[in-house]
This record gives C-alpha cells, sequence and structure tokens, in this order.
C-alpha cells in the first residue's frame, strides 16, 4: 500500500493527485492508493471526484503563542494515533512507503506509521520547504524539491487535465466565454482573476476596482472573469447584479470553478495570488500573468514562487499591500506586452510520471 499525505491547500492535493494518478498509469491499483489528509470543506470537494481511499483526520498547525503551540502538537499526536488505529482496523496490506508533501499531516503520517527513513519519499511543491518536510525529511530515500535546479526531478507535479490541455485542439475562445456570460458580444480581452478555493480579497476588491475604472487600454472591450470563492461570494454577489458591464469593461463571477483550466488557457491573463501550483500551471501555459502572493505565507514563498516566474519573463509581481488601481492596471500592461515564452516540452513537465517511477523503484527494492 501507498500512503499520500497531503493536505490543506490545492497547492498540496492538486500535485499529490498527479502523483497518484501517474501511479495508477504505471498499474498501481487505485485500492493500493490511500490519501491521509484533514477535513477541510475544500478537501471533501476535491476527493468528492475521485475513487481514491481517504483518511480524513483533525489537524491544525502549532499557531500562536506558547500555548498555541502545545495545543496543536497535542492534536498532531492525538491524529496520528488516530491514523494507526484506523490503518489497523482496515483490511489492508501494511503501508510500504509514505509519499510527504508537507503539512502538519506529513508529520501526522509519519509519526502514526513508524516508517523507516528509506521507506518515504518527500514532494516539497513551494520554493522554500516547509517546517514539517525540512524535519521529516531527513534519510527520506528520495526528494523532489519544485524550484530547485539541483533536486531529482524538480517541478510541480501537474493533473492530467492539465497536460493533457497542452497536447489538446486550441480551445475557441467564444465557446469557452459562452460557458461565462451568455452575450455574442465579442471581447478583445480576456482576464481571468482568482485568489484559490477562499478567494482573496485584496484580488477580489482590485478586480472591481478595474471595472469601477472603466477601460483598461483605450477602446479594447474586456471580459474579466473573477472567481471570488466560497468565503466572500455571497457578499460579493448580492452586492450587485452581474455580469456588470462599465464602460468597456464586463466583470462576470463565479464562486467556484472545476473547469478553470479551460478558461486560463484560452485568456490573455491572470491575475492571481502565487501558490506553487497555480503558478506551475501558469509557467506549462506560458501565460501573461500578475502575481499578488499571499503575504503571511510560511517563509514567504509565494512571494519566491512569483519572484521564480518572473524571471521567467512573463510574470509580473505586485505585493498585496501595494495594490491599487493605478499598480494593478500598469501590471496588466506590462504583462500583456511581455514577450511570449516557448512552451516546455511534454516530458519536461511531467514530473508526476518521474515521482511514481522513483516510487515504485523503491517498492521493488524493499
Amino acid at each position: 500500500m501507498i500512503l499520500i499525505a497531503a493536505a490543506g491547500t490545492g497547492g498540496h492535493i492538486y500535485p499529490a493527485l498527479a502523483v497518484a494518478e501517474a501511479l495508477e498509469a504505471r498499474g498501481v491499483s487505485s485500492s493500493e492508493i490511500v490519501f491521509v489528509t484533514s477535513s477541510r470543506k475544500v478537501e471533501d470537494r476535491i476527493f468528492s471526484s475521485t475513487n481514491y481511499r481517504r483518511i480524513a483526520l483533525p489537524i491544525g498547525g502549532l499557531a500562536g503563542g506558547l500555548k498555541g503551540k502545545a495545543i496543536g502538537l497535542v492534536k498532531i499526536v492525538m491524529a496520528a494515533i488516530t491514523l494507526r488505529r484506523r490503518l489497523a482496523n482496515e483490511a489492508t496490506s501494511s503501508p510500504l512507503v509514505l509519499i510527504m508533501f508537507g503539512g502538519y499531516i506529513s508529520a501526522v503520517a509519519r509519526i502514526g506509521l513508524l516508517l523507516r527513513p528509506k521507506d518515504v519519499v518527500v514532494v516539497e511543491t513551494n520554493s522554500v520547504m516547509g517546517r514539517a518536510n525540512r524535519i521529516f525529511r531527513l534519510g527520506a530515500k528520495a526528494t523532489f524539491a519544485a524550484f530547485s535546479d539541483v533536486s531529482k526531478g524538480s517541478g510541480v507535479p501537474l493533473r492530467n487535465s492539465v497536460l493533457e490541455s497542452l497536447t489538446s485542439p486550441v480551445v475557441n475562445r467564444q465557446d469557452v466565454i459562452s460557458t461565462i456570460i451568455s452575450s455574442e458580444e465579442h471581447f478583445g480581452r480576456f482576464i481571468v482573476a482568482f485568489g484559490g478555493s477562499l478567494g482573496a480579497r485584496t484580488i477580489n476588491q482590485s478586480v472591481l476596482s478595474l471595472l469601477e475604472g472603466g477601460s483598461l487600454d483605450g477602446d479594447i472591450r474586456t471580459l474579466i472573469y473573477l472567481v471570488v470563492g466560497e468565503r466572500d461570494f455571497a457578499q460579493f454577489s448580492t452586492s450587485r447584479n452581474f455580469p456588470l458591464t462599465i464602460g468597456d469593461v464586463t466583470l462576470a463571477i463565479s464562486e467556484y470553478d472545476d473547469e478553470l483550466i479551460e478558461k486560463i488557457k484560452c485568456c490573455d491573463c491572470v491575475i492571481s495570488r502565487a501558490g506553487s501550483n497555480t503558478v506551475a500551471e501558469l509557467a506549462a501555459l506560458s501565460k501573461a500573468a500578475v502575481l499578488i502572493p499571499l503575504p503571511n505565507s510560511p517563509n514567504d514563498h509565494q512571494k519566491k514562487n512569483a519572484l521564480w516566474y518572473r524571471e521567467s519573463g512573463r510574470g509580473v509581481l505586485i505585493e498585496d499591500d501595494k495594490v491599487s488601481n493605478a499598480t494593478l492596471r500598469g501590471a496588466i500592461y506590462e504583462a500583456l506586452n511581455a514577450p511570449k515564452v516557448n512552451l516546455p516540452e511534454l516530458d519536461e513537465l511531467n514530473v508526476a510520471s518521474k515521482i511514481s517511477s522513483a516510487v515504485l523503484s523503491l517498492l521493488e527494492s524493499l
């Protein structure tokens, strides 16, 4: 059995699912792949459309002062005990390999399973390795660091839907737009904005400010598609009637979008946070982007992710506290006018396949 520890955000879970898909493609039965996750709603939604077994545990981080850290540590230990009991009660084989994607769920899995270091594979999808991976990767059989040139198989594992999107026929842009807004109007520019599953108030409010400012660039008709996120959608959607047009700009919104990759593929520019999964998908599609890093991300990893993408030539970085109507308009213009970058080769992007190969080699050696 292969256990995959990934939780909390799509930036961990989607790459983990990509590795699971790659393992299946190499002959591993889905029944032999078990995910260890937290019990957040975002994870319930993501895993509801998969066939993988999942052990969902109540787990949080070591936040706050000494008392908060002590409580968090107790929760980690209790979750580790729960995991061990759950696996013992299931009619299943013992775990042979643990793939850790970071976060405190990795600590839970490593403590609970008491696996030898050589039975562990570590995948770090951010530009700065998180605390759990730093501590529990010691002695691991293999470590894959997404943004390190010297790591084995660097890069973020991308979902099959993204990889397939790169080789599929070009999507008719008007057909995609028609799924967003029921209008025959032609838009000369199409911008997609999102802040993650919960959303990002900075992005939501700044995009609304763009709309209220009217034309972005001359008289080019512009459609902005904003995925608001579940936290703010009710308030945001009832404050105005959408889609809403002011001047040459139309804003359409949604709470969540399972087909967002198709919109990104045919849009001119993206406005988003700088999570590792987002940055990797933008790079795979060579997409012009304005990146607004989450200001309190651990070790400021989102800013480092954004800096990495900016160096690729198609990204523009704005600090969260520097976002304004003027700076966002200027950043969009800069991103749109950046020279296009050649798409990477498919083999270069298929990191999930490389990781799955390492896992299977490890299984064969046990």
